[in-house]
């Protein structure tokens, strides 16, 4: 498939080549501690070392950047997500961005029994049990079906779709990917009332 071509830097050890800017994005400024201003807010975090586990074992490629959840890319307001974080957010009402950030932390089990997460959607990104599988829990707390896209980000800037699929109204999802993933943006969530229990996926 197309984007295993933007893991190869990766697959072969070469992590480093991932923490280079995304061209076309507004980029964090490296650097290498925490800004308050950003730590405090729910929607911003500090991105130290990463721990990625790859074919040639574990890598702790250095990101060192201060990094908002939300951007505004040509396709929208998108929500980015670095390997082993959790999110949670809901969609924005009228006069609000259409993503709001509530909290966020280390990835968990996507088996362990969640807070109340009505009107929330939660999400897990990180990899399988020490190996180089990565998986994606996608909770959603809301009364309709969940629609959204996935990119994956290479290293030249690039975004990628990968498949994502609905999420049913009240339970989870979970997309997995059978490289080590550094980066995923997420973006175009919708509600729909499709009134079927078919999942469908794009």
């Amino acid at each position: 498939m197309q984007w295993r071509t933007c893991l190869a830097a990766l697959l072969s050890g070469g992590l480093a080549a991932f923490a280079a800017p995304h061209v076309g994005h507004a980029q964090p400024t490296a650097v290498d501690k925490p800004d308050p201003a950003c730590v405090a807010r729910p929607d911003c975090r500090f991105v130290g070392s990463v721990t990625v586990m790859t074919n040639q074992g574990v890598k702790t490629p250095a990101l060192d950047r201060n990094m908002p959840f939300l951007r505004a890319t040509n396709g929208g307001l998108k929500l980015w997500l670095v390997i082993g974080e959790r999110v949670v957010f809901r969609l924005g009402g009228p006069g609000e961005p259409a993503l709001v950030v509530l909290s966020h932390g280390r990835a968990s089990d996507p088996e362990t029994p969640k807070a109340d997460l009505k009107d929330r959607i939660e999400i897990d990104f990180a990899q399988l049990g020490g190996s180089v599988f990565t998986m994606m829990a996608v909770h959603n707390g809301y009364a309709r079906t969940l629609r959204y896209k996935a990119f994956l980000l290479t290293q030249h800037g690039g975004e990628i779709p990968t498949s994502a699929c609905a999420v049913l109204p009240g339970i989870m999802s979970m997309e997995n990917w059978q490289q080590p993933l550094l980066e995923i943006e997420l973006g175009d969530f919708q509600l729909t009332d499709s009134g079927s229990m078919v999942v469908s996926c794009n």
